[in-house]
Parts: C-alpha cells; structure tokens; sequence
C-alpha cells in the first residue's frame, strides 16, 4: 500500500506539470466576445493611426574621409607609442566632418535645392533644411554617414 501510494503522488506530480491545453482552450472560449472587441478596437486605432500620419521619405549614402597621411591607420604599430598617432588622425577625421557640416559647404545644396523649384520652396529655410540633415561619422573609421529625413518627397 505505500508503494501504490508513493506511485500516485508521482503520477500527480507529472500530471501537474504538464499544461492543460483543454483549461486553455476553454478559458478563450468563454471569453472570444472580449477578446473580440479587443482585437477589433485595435485594429481600428491601427488604421487610423497609420493613415493619418504623414509619410517621411529618407535618402543616404556613406562617403569615406581619406586623411592623407602617408600612414595608414590599417596598419597596426608594433611600437605601443606609436598609438599617439591614432588620436592625431581621429582629430583631422572630426575636422573634416565639421567642415562639411559648416553652411559654407552645405548652403550651395541648399540654393540649388531652391533653385530647383522656386515656387515651391520659396519658404525653405536653410536652419529648417539643415535639422533634417544628420551627418555622423562611423565610429572608429573614417567612413561618414549621410542622412536627410523629410516629408517632401522631391526634396
């Protein structure tokens, strides 16, 4: 008798581990009405949502620095203090990114932009134009990323 009992407590120990998939399906059927309205109420906003939102368009490219230096920053030193060199090209790497993000480079684009139709973008401004701009170099690289976000499909 202690043996059939040991047994029993076993089997509800492994029946109580396995899912009840017929609880499961019973506790969705009995409430397919809510989830229902739920799902149907969801959907709707989805829709909504989605329609009235205005479509941004976005173009990119990558352009890649080159330095100049005779060194290339490939080429690992053998010498650990010749990594000093590493920040030195890093700097001219961020100086040439904020040259080309100065309004002296950027606003020829801007003007040809403009030009491009003038009845439309007479009131394109150029600080409005430039926040849709993000140029942001790689890390560790010189590669530059190029990105302008808009409404304007044209543009």
């Amino acid at each position: 008798m202690n043996n059939n009992t040991k047994m029993n407590s076993e089997r509800r120990i492994i029946i109580d581990d396995e899912v009840n998939l017929k609880f499961i399906i019973n506790f969705f059927l009995r409430n397919k009405i809510l989830i229902s309205c739920f799902s149907i109420l969801f959907f709707v906003f989805a829709c909504i949502y989605s329609l009235t939102t205005k479509r941004i368009w976005e173009g990119k490219f990558q352009i890649v620095l080159d330095t100049n230096d005779p060194k290339s920053n490939l080429n690992i030193p053998l010498n650990p203090l010749a990594l000093g060199n590493l920040s030195n090209s890093s700097s001219n790497l961020n100086t040439e990114v904020g040259i080309l993000e100065s309004p002296s480079v950027l606003l020829p684009v801007f003007e040809f932009i403009k030009l491009k139709n003038p009845k439309k973008y007479n009131n394109l401004v150029f600080g409005d134009w430039k926040e849709n701009l993000k140029i942001k170099l790689k890390p560790n690289t010189s590669i530059l990323n190029i990105t302008y976000r808009d409404t304007d499909k044209e543009i």
